[in-house]
């Protein structure tokens, strides 16, 4: 997959395990599919993943985040920097 090969490069160029922070959703097929290929570059690269649902209404600037990227889920950041 595209997207794991780009994840791969990404974290091959950092001089410390990735921290890396993906914006999902409930019952979103395409953030599992994300995860997975998360999984897959952490067999081999050190990451560190969070994860912050944007429809959790618990989590705080709950609201900021969804109306960012309420129609992008999943978003992935790569070391604070924008969506990767």
């Amino acid at each position: 997959m595209r997207l794991t090969q780009s994840l791969l490069n990404a974290v091959r160029s950092a001089s410390k395990p990735a921290q890396l922070m993906l914006y999902t959703g409930t019952d979103c097929q395409l953030c599992d599919v994300m995860k997975i290929e998360i999984q897959k570059v952490a067999l081999t690269h050190p990451i560190q993943l969070s994860t912050y649902n944007i429809r959790d209404d618990s989590l705080p600037d709950v609201q900021h985040w969804r109306r960012r990227y309420q129609y992008d889920i999943p978003v992935l950041h790569l070391d604070g920097n924008g969506r990767f």
